[in-house]
């Protein structure tokens, strides 16, 4: 069997089983394929660019998470699979002006990050704890450093109070 199509059918499948981690938390989300809507396309130079996105912001004005996969359309129509570091780099790049925030879980399901026993609003990057309090914390930092908003949370944190609520990772030391 071809790697390539195995990994294809990865993405698929972890796209369906996010989807439903979350609808079983009663989280709206919808799982979307990179190569839907031609959303992801991988160029012939092996750069990523993003197709039409209103049909994403229009979920997320109505507070519905799209889980998208990396998998994406190449130039001869056939799918192709972007590095997820492309992908997210993708939608930094077009939704920073949009006023969104990526989402990122915390390790113990808390809804956002505690000093002292108290949750706190904004947390410095650099005096992030490396491997305590966020799933992916170079990623989270990396995204910061791009000028991502970061917000760390629970899906309880996300969608059980009309506003999420959590603590924004920020650059430099607060």
């Amino acid at each position: 069997s071809d790697p390539k199509t195995n990994q294809e059918q990865l993405n698929r499948m972890a796209n369906r089983t996010l989807t439903a981690l979350f609808n079983d938390h009663v989280v709206s989300v919808v799982g979307v394929q990179g190569t839907d809507r031609k959303l992801l396309q991988h160029g012939s130079d092996g750069g990523l660019t993003l197709g039409r996105t209103g049909w994403l912001l229009d979920w997320t004005e109505k507070r519905v998470v799209p889980i998208v996969s990396a998998l994406a359309l190449a130039p001869d129509g056939r799918t192709a699979l972007p590095s997820v570091a492309q992908v997210v780099a993708a939608f930094v790049n077009r939704f920073a002006a949009a006023d969104r925030t990526v989402v990122m879980f915390s390790k113990k399901n808390r809804k956002g990050l505690e000093r002292d026993g108290q949750l706190v609003d904004e947390w410095a990057m650099d005096t992030l704890p490396p491997r305590d309090h966020v799933q992916a914390p170079k990623v989270a930092q990396w995204l910061v450093q791009q000028g991502a908003s970061v917000l760390v949370t629970s899906p309880t944190g996300l969608y059980r109070t009309p506003i999420a609520i959590g603590t924004r990772l920020v650059a430099g030391r607060v």
